[in-house]
């Protein structure tokens, strides 16, 4: 396993800061039901130094599993080499993205992650964190699967009283 430590001793100590002293935006990241989490650039690998209780009920994983690691930890077979090539690039450019990507969850089933990556600023401009939230999307894209599907039926079908 690739954490190092307790989960509370990778969480940023001007969040941990933040968050005591009733800052609403660390409250609100903590409690919302968007899985979010908060990575470390300045560290080898860039990773994961805060993750909210969202983000471990979407994937399985516990807190310990995951603070400590790189999010690729997430990726699969399945998941489109473009697609995380695509986000690898944004994030070395320091700039916001937002891909879709196929994740795999800790008991090996998969979720269409909508995810949205940008860069947190320090006051002189320099990247500090990256913060990216993430949004299961799976019913979308089964239901979108499902339109094409009876298209391609009525299209048939359509075709096939044509002929007649």
């Amino acid at each position: 396993m690739e954490t190092g430590g307790t989960a509370t001793s990778h969480v940023p100590d001007d969040l941990k800061a933040e968050a005591h002293r009733g800052d609403p935006f660390a409250a609100a990241v903590r409690a919302t039901r968007m899985p979010m989490i908060i990575t470390d650039p300045a560290q080898h690998d860039n990773p994961i130094v805060f993750v909210n209780d969202a983000f471990l009920k979407l994937t399985g994983y516990t807190r310990m599993e995951v603070v400590g690691r790189n999010c690729r930890f997430l990726q699969g077979p399945d998941t489109e080499a473009a697609a995380v090539d695509r986000l690898r690039a944004a994030v070395r450019r320091e700039e916001d993205i937002r891909v879709d990507l196929l994740n795999y969850r800790r008991d090996g089933s998969t979720f269409q992650n909508a995810l949205y990556v940008g860069p947190v600023r320090d006051e002189a401009g320099r990247v500090v964190y990256f913060f990216a939230s993430q949004l299961d999307v799976s019913e979308h894209y089964a239901l979108t699967a499902e339109i094409e599907r009876l298209k391609a039926a009525l299209a048939e079908a359509e075709a096939k009283l044509a002929a007649r």
